[in-house]
Order: C-alpha cells, then structure tokens, then sequence
C-alpha cells in the first residue's frame, strides 16, 4: 500500500494569509510566518519518508514561494474550487492513503504521520485543541467515506472534529486518533510556539525579530 502526504496551503501574500494575526503583526510579518510555517511543515512530512506534494490555493503562478517549491522538487497542484471540504475531498482522488497536512500546526512529530500510515483503521484523524483537526487521511479511494467526513461541516468552528467523529461513530466507520496538537492562528499561539521546544530553527530567528525588537 502506497502512502502520500499532501499539503494544503497558499502563498504567502500580505493581507490573504494569517489575516488574524495582521492586527498584531502586521499583513508583511504575518505573510512571513506563513511562508516559515509551510516550510517548516514540509521539513517535517518531508522526515517521514513518504512522498509530499502540496496543493495551493489562489493564483500561486510566478511566485517566489511556488518556484521554491519546485526547485526544493515538491510537486504542486492547483486545489479545487468549493470550501474546504470540496478541496480535501479532491485530493483524495489518488490510490493508496493520502495524508493531509495544513500549514497551521508546526508542532506535528513526523511519527505521528507514521501511525495514521500503518492504521488497521481507513481513516486516522489528528485533533487540534481548538475543535478542529491538524491532519485526516483516508486508505484508498473511497467516495462514501469523503461524503461523510466533508460534506455540511461548518469549517472553521470548534465543532469540526466532535461533528466528524460523530458522523463516524454513528455510521460504525472506525476510525484511529493521532496526538493532539495546537493550531497557530492568534499572537497567543504564536507566543506559545515561541515557547516550545519543538519550535522549528528557522521559524524560531523570525519570532525573535519580531519578539526581541
């Protein structure tokens, strides 16, 4: 059985990526957090010795970060239209299981990835201690399955994993739980990344610019 990583996310353009956080960074520092916690997030599946491609969002052609990409050799791909489900849903399309990774949690241990890959369940899902979840992969090509996960969750809501495991346990899909782990969306997260030890080098000198000015 094949297993792959994908990685959704977007280039780091001011003002369209972590706007949360603009108010206290600003739209450049902001667009720079999130250029350093892609990065530092592909290091990391990149760890696990499993293929990674990512898949991005918006108009990404001629970009700094997508010619990175390519040259670093990930293979990229535009997402799908629709909301979030529609577009994770999409990228299951391939055989074997496809892991999916965002770019807000940076703390992941690549082992983790290892646990959803050799899973006796089809579906491993890691929660996010903000409601959500930081990674879902599914084993195979399975449309019912990527009906019942994505479709009418409110994304975005602290109700996402509660209302996914539900639907599962109601419809006896089993199902394995990774570790949880915490989002990066506001200057508290932020402050606390900047406190762990398992902070990425190069995401760590950028808050110590912003931190220590």
């Amino acid at each position: 059985m094949t297993t792959e990583i994908v990685v959704l996310t977007k280039a780091p353009i001011p003002g369209q990526v972590k706007t949360r956080l603009i108010p206290d960074l600003g739209a450049e520092a902001a667009a720079k957090l999130h250029w350093e916690m892609a990065w530092a997030t592909l290091e990391r599946a990149t760890k696990t010795g499993f293929p990674v491609r990512v898949s991005l969002a918006g108009d990404t052609s001629g970009h700094d970060f997508t010619t990175q990409l390519v040259e670093a050799g990930y293979p990229t791909e535009p997402q799908a239209d629709g909301d979030l489900g529609q577009r994770m849903a999409h990228v299951l399309q391939n055989p074997g299981r496809q892991i999916i990774l965002g770019t807000d949690c940076v703390v992941f241990e690549p082992e983790w990835l290892h646990l959803a890959a050799n899973s006796a369940a089809d579906i491993a899902i890691g929660p996010a201690t903000d409601g959500g979840y930081w990674s879902i992969s599914v084993n195979g090509v399975r449309p019912d399955l990527t009906e019942l996960l994505f479709d009418g969750i409110q994304w975005s809501t602290d109700t996402v994993f509660s209302t996914t495991t539900s639907r599962l346990e109601r419809s006896k899909s089993p199902y394995t739980l990774l570790p949880k782990a915490y989002d990066i969306d506001a200057l508290h997260d932020v402050k606390r990344l900047y406190s762990d030890p398992r902070c990425s080098p190069r995401i760590r000198r950028f808050l110590s610019s912003i931190f220590q000015t």
